[in-house]
């Protein structure tokens, strides 16, 4: 190794380290070297212990100064910052005061980095964070799309397949007919009561049925289908149910009135029975029956 001292050492940019042909022991240069140089030397080793930043900042503006002062300076091509392990215990003290810490409330987690690194990390997390946001509107965008062709394809399958002929109402309380035709309850019921054949099919109607599935099934799938179609529904159900309790009671009180009627016709065939036998005529009374009610009845 050379007993002469880098000059690159001394202003903190040599690039080689312990490699370097030049010596790097400021000790000999102030032993060797007039007061003059051992002032600039002691100068530079101040720069390099106390600030090294300062060395680093020289180094990157050197681009931008004038050229007599960079051609009076020797170059050396490459140049590179000194290593970490060169750093003074000052900086390395306050690249540690540098650093943050941050706990997290909910889960207890603490995070210890520096300000840049923290920075870099959460742009990352809002980065994962818009595109997650992003999918998920996607996602949500084709359930939607998804979800309104399977409320059309219902309420198309409704229209044709799920409807009286003769109310063109959805099915409430549905009835299955011998020809196997579905109708209405209350709307076949009336139907009836005028001819006994089926609407359809003009078969005659021999017994009738009620089709619980049908009927819940209808029900189960009015909760998915528009709120029209829902609320037309349950208000047939409603006027329906009290036609129905309405026909109940008024064949309640014609068969009270059939019954007192029928009573009464029987109670004036006996009399009329009793008056047109012989000796029981209207001027013959007192010699007959009603004569004598104690005798009769004995």
């Amino acid at each position: 190794m050379s007993s002469s001292v880098c000059l690159y050492f001394m202003r903190g940019s040599c690039r080689f380290g312990n490699r370097c042909w030049n010596s790097h022991d400021l000790g000999s240069i102030r032993s060797n070297s007039p007061p003059q140089i051992q002032a600039e030397s002691s100068s530079n080793v101040d720069d390099k212990i106390r600030f090294p930043s300062f060395a680093a900042r020289r180094k990157t503006t050197s681009m931008t100064a004038s050229p007599s002062s960079s051609a009076s300076r020797p170059r050396q091509r490459n140049q590179v910052l000194p290593n970490t392990a060169n750093k003074s215990p000052e900086t390395n003290k306050t690249a540690t005061q540098d650093k943050w810490i941050i706990q997290n409330n909910y889960t207890s987690e603490t995070i210890e980095s520096t300000p840049d690194s923290m920075l870099v990390e959460t742009i990352k997390k809002l980065n994962e964070a818009e595109n997650s946001i992003i999918s998920l509107r996607q996602q949500l965008r084709t359930n939607e799309n998804n979800f309104s062709c399977m409320q059309d394809l219902t309420e198309q399958c409704v229209e044709n397949d799920l409807k009286c002929s003769i109310c063109y109402e959805m099915f409430i309380e549905p009835t299955v007919l011998n020809c196997s035709h579905t109708f209405c309850l209350e709307c076949i019921e009336s139907w009836t009561q005028r001819a006994n054949h089926c609407p359809t099919c003009r078969v005659r109607i021999t017994n009738k049925s009620h089709c619980l599935t049908l009927d819940t099934y209808l029900d189960n799938i009015s909760e998915h289908l528009s709120s029209e179609i829902k609320t037309r529904r349950e208000t047939l159900k409603v006027e329906r149910h009290n036609n129905k309790v309405e026909v109940n009671r008024n064949q309640r009180n014609n068969a009270r009135i059939n019954h007192r009627s029928r009573f009464r016709r029987q109670i004036w065939n006996e009399q009329d029975h009793y008056n047109n036998e012989p000796g029981n005529a209207p001027g013959n009374r007192n010699n007959g029956l009603f004569a004598n009610p104690l005798n009769s009845v004995q």
